[in-house]
């Protein structure tokens, strides 16, 4: 019977607790570090993504394709990017000029998103003499070239038309005369409605930044270190 006994106790399934030690032993801790929140660019990291574009061809100084230009409406959260054309392949002068103009061909393409808070919370960090310094992250935009320039050429060709047709087709003056109007407010409009958010976007002004060079990316990544004042030197437990 005793035998019987240590067989079944044998024989039972390991406890959580027995395989969080098997996994701890398996995968040791190595090495720690101390974690600070830096204030300095918080609500300032933009995640931004290219959807479309390969990860092969990057938009930097290599492939010749750097931002000109970045404006965000900050209420909206709507977000634009110059970005020049590479004349030297696969570029159409006529083309061009056709969406343009002489003076000014089409030269540059214009990526567009609206900026949307994390799924998750996302952290900036960078490691500083054994310290791990993090920022979060505002806001992810994946940019994609809009298709404004055909946009903007064919409200050029309407205009043109629609001044020709008023032109042409002008009646005579009548003498002024006064109109009742009634307007009924519609109650029962679906809440979901997204013509108050076309009309903020629409109105909402476009917020130009600037665009900096190698040595504005140093100094940002200087600011991504939490300054001493705010490090927190000596922690009591409870």
């Amino acid at each position: 019977m005793a035998g019987s006994e240590y067989e079944d106790a044998a024989s039972q399934p390991s406890t959580p607790v027995d395989d969080k030690r098997s996994e701890a032993s398996a995968d040791p801790v190595v090495k720690s570090c101390p974690i600070f929140f830096s204030p300095a660019l918080r609500n300032n990291i933009i995640l931004n993504q290219y959807p479309l574009r390969s990860a092969n061809r990057p938009y930097n100084t290599q492939t010749g394709e750097v931002a000109t230009g970045v404006r965000i409406k900050p209420k909206t959260g709507w977000m634009e990017v110059d970005m020049p054309l590479l004349t030297s392949k696969y570029y159409d002068p006529e083309k061009a000029t056709r969406f343009g103009s002489e003076e000014q061909p089409l030269n540059q393409q214009v990526l567009s998103s609206r900026l949307q808070p994390p799924a998750t919370k996302l952290m900036v960090g960078v490691f500083r003499n054994g310290q791990l310094h993090i920022v979060p992250v505002r806001g992810i935009s994946q940019l994609r070239p809009t298709l404004r320039h055909v946009d903007e050429k064919s409200k050029r060709a309407r205009d043109i038309a629609n001044s020709s047709v008023t032109r042409a087709q002008a009646p005579a003056r009548e003498p002024a005369r006064a109109v009742q109007v009634t307007v009924k407010q519609n109650t029962e409009a679906p809440k979901l409605s997204t013509t108050p958010i076309i009309r903020a976007t629409e109105g909402e002004a476009w917020v130009d930044y600037s665009i900096g060079d190698v040595e504005g990316a140093t100094s940002l990544l200087r600011q991504l270190e939490c300054p001493a004042e705010h490090q927190l030197v000596q922690c009591t437990p409870k």
